[in-house]
């Protein structure tokens, strides 16, 4: 897998955008499970 989410230590380069970078990671961190969800029903509903 590829690690997309990374430790603010390890992103020099957004530690001046501070705020951009906690808004991408609120966004990811809201995104991920509906999008997981979503996966889910269409999975179980292609499946049944």
């Amino acid at each position: 897998m590829v690690k997309s989410i990374h430790p603010p230590t390890e992103l020099p380069l957004y530690r001046n955008n501070t705020p951009t970078t906690s808004f991408l990671l609120h966004f990811i961190k809201n995104v991920i499970p509906v999008v997981l969800s979503v996966g889910n029903l269409f999975y179980k509903k292609t499946i049944n």
